[in-house]
């Protein structure tokens, strides 16, 4: 049967002159700069001077975590995709571990501003995602998909999501997971299929309303 949707996703990328290749590091600084223009995560400090900072440690973190990693450029290399996953069992868990303690450190010594605020920050996101995590069931996660406010709605994220499904099948990877919450656009996840298996109420994003706002979805690959 003719696919229209395949050729919609062409005709996108043909018309904004996008390419779709793999992550390189001389994608680093300008991946920085789209996960800073897509969350705020400087109002979890206080007194932050280094602004970068929070933004450059996520990075680090999920460049070491995962092994299939795409970005979408235009023609002038400007990042406007940005997709990280897990695809390979991870062999560097003592690199995480490494840059975890280097995370705590900076803590410390006060680079992520007032260092109380931040050790409260990090002690709680900490025991958050175990509480999140658990109970939750799929082989491999996705850990970031960022796609430029310029390139939203044109079907860019849901292009980067099912070629990586695509990839999970040729690897008979039969779960995939991934972590979202109420200032984000969840409800794109329903559309793809996705369904939520777990959720809890956390402070360190949205407050003054009451309800679950931090969510693990998952779905089958078939």
């Amino acid at each position: 049967m003719f696919n229209y949707k395949i050729i919609v996703y062409m005709l996108i990328y043909v018309y904004m002159n996008l390419t779709n290749k793999e992550y390189e590091d001389k994608h680093f600084d300008k991946a920085v700069e789209l996960i800073s223009a897509t969350w705020d995560f400087t109002t979890h400090f206080k007194n932050l001077e280094k602004v970068n900072i929070p933004y450059i440690f996520y990075l680090k973190h999920i460049l070491l975590s995962c092994s299939y990693k795409r970005v979408v450029v235009d023609e002038k290399d400007n990042l406007v995709g940005f997709f990280c996953a897990e695809i390979k069992d991870r062999k560097n868990a003592k690199s995480i571990k490494l840059l975890e303690y280097q995370i705590w450190l900076n803590a410390l010594i006060g680079n992520f501003g007032n260092r109380r605020k931040a050790m409260e920050f990090f002690k709680k996101y900490q025991k958050e995602c175990e509480e999140l995590y658990s109970g939750a069931s799929f082989d491999k996660e996705v850990h970031l998909l960022a796609v430029s406010p310029l390139c939203k709605g044109k079907g860019l994220g849901k292009k980067l999501i099912n070629d990586y499904m695509k990839k999970c099948k040729t690897k008979n990877i039969k779960k995939i997971g991934l972590q979202t919450g109420s200032d984000c656009n969840y409800k794109f996840y329903n559309h793809l299929g996705f369904d939520r298996e777990n959720s809890l109420f956390s402070t360190l994003y949205i407050q003054g309303i009451e309800e679950d706002n931090l969510f693990i979805y998952t779905k089958e690959i078939v």
